[in-house]
């Protein structure tokens, strides 16, 4: 194990500030839960209809910013050559790239909204969702263009910034839900439709704080200066598009069976479908660690293609492996151990709290096999391999997880269970199909640095 401990400390030295990153924007989502779980009388019909609204949003959301992943490992390798340009090439033209995306995905969700009360969804369940969801709409495109400088600076090997950032709009997100939610000093009491207003204000703060960062900070400031330099070319934007593309369509696969599984627990009712937001919300912060380990894990990886140093490339590999692992296994065990209090954090309704708990165990064992896929997914992202694994991703989550969730919840007549147990099923098969790709790929690589090691000799 001692050959690892180098490759732990570099992956966790990118990976921390990711992580807490990745948390600060799911913990807007959370904060606004515990928060409307609270309201006095209608607080789990509030917390209800986040769900349903989040269910449907984070489609669109994580279609985008899995788009916007792409250019990381194409700064990566650009920032291994020392290529300030060509780096600066993929920042302009993403900055022009993503936010277009961000229009067209709010225009598709407003379009979308009109049609939520079909959904099957309780009427007041459905009457709460629609003005908050169309205000996270709303707060779409300046979450792209942060998300744009944030890929961009992880490329590079910085990944503090955006964590700070982050950070900072998280605490302003708390302090508006507290004012706009319940009412405080003068504030109109604006329940869910507040928490929806104190998101978009600290989303909008993102790209106007990382853009100053840039501007007035002495070792980074030559970025947006260089943008000057360069031009919005259809090349880079083939190439952005090209690597993204796939990224957005394949995190999207895995977000819609978890949206999908909200529906269904809507046709179930109020209760499972909190029960359902508060054992997912939990949830989502494992997989957000993960996620930060992969990111670390894909920044390093594209390095060491770039220096075609292909060994390294499983090396980093194993190591994100056992630090995902170590974290998952060791948050199962809290699962486990605390099931029945994790809940009241959200709502202390017995039967929220019944149902939550039961799925908790659950959820201790899938998060496991979700931590596996996005270790091998980020592998294959540093090593723009990204068509393949789509489609894998597609036979997981639509093909296997999506029909069983229908199956034991209704034929089987196993309810809120029998959905996360479809959810499990998904996700064991994902990294089953993904590792078997990776090793193939790690096979070929490694032949062509033998082969190009015996050509120099």
């Amino acid at each position: 194990m001692k050959k690892y401990f180098k490759i732990y400390r570099n992956i966790l030295h990118l990976a921390i500030p990711v992580m807490l990153s990745q948390l600060g924007q799911v913990t807007v989502q959370i904060a606004d839960n515990m928060m409307v779980g609270q309201i006095d009388v209608v607080g789990k019909v509030s917390l209800a209809a986040a769900s349903f609204a989040n269910n449907i949003f984070i489609l669109g959301m994580i279609f985008g910013i899995g788009v916007s992943m792409g250019i990381t490992p194409l700064v990566g390798k650009a920032f291994l050559k020392k290529d300030e340009k060509q780096m600066s090439a993929h920042l302009k033209n993403g900055l022009l790239l993503y936010p277009i995306v961000g229009v067209m995905i709010a225009c598709i969700l407003a379009v979308v909204s009109m049609y939520m009360g079909d959904m099957g969804q309780p009427e007041e369940v459905v009457k709460l969702a629609q003005p908050y969801f169309l205000i996270l709409c709303s707060s779409i495109i300046p979450l792209y263009i942060f998300a744009t400088f944030k890929q961009f600076l992880e490329g590079i090997g910085n990944t503090r910034v955006a964590m700070i950032i982050t950070l900072g709009s998280n605490v302003v997100n708390v302090c508006f839900n507290y004012l706009l939610i319940y009412g405080n000093f003068g504030f109109p009491e604006m329940g869910l439709l507040g928490a929806g207003i104190s998101t978009l204000i600290s989303r909008i703060i993102m790209p106007i704080a990382i853009i100053i960062f840039l501007k007035y900070n002495k070792e980074l400031s030559h970025i947006l200066k260089g943008l000057k330099e360069v031009a919005i070319s259809s090349i880079e934007l083939i190439k952005l598009i090209k690597i993204g593309l796939p990224i957005g369509v394949q995190v999207t696969f895995e977000v819609l069976m978890f949206s999908m599984s909200g529906i269904m627990m809507g046709w179930l009712g109020a209760d499972a479908l909190a029960a359902h937001q508060i054992a997912l919300n939990m949830t989502t912060v494992g997989y957000m660690v993960s996620l930060g380990v992969g990111s670390a894990a894909t920044i390093r990886i594209s390095h060491a293609l770039g220096g075609k140093n292909y060994k390294h490339i499983r090396r980093v590999f194993y190591g994100s492996i056992h630090i995902v692992m170590t974290m998952m296994c060791t948050m199962g065990v809290v699962f486990i151990l605390f099931r029945y209090q994790l809940p009241l954090m959200f709502n202390d309704d017995p039967t929220v709290v019944s149902i939550a708990a039961s799925l908790f165990i659950i959820a201790a064992t899938f998060q496991i096999f979700d931590a596996a896929m996005v270790a091998l997914l980020a592998a294959l992202r540093g090593i723009a391999d990204v068509q393949i694994p789509m489609i894998m991703t597609f036979v997981s989550y639509m093909l296997i997880g999506m029909p069983i969730c229908y199956l034991a919840a209704f034929k089987l007549e196993m309810g809120p269970i029998g959905i996360w147990i479809g959810l499990l099923s998904g996700l064991v098969v994902a990294p089953i199909l993904l590792g078997i790709r990776l090793q193939g790929k790690l096979k070929s690589l490694e032949a062509k640095q033998g082969a190009e090691a015996v050509d120099t000799i």
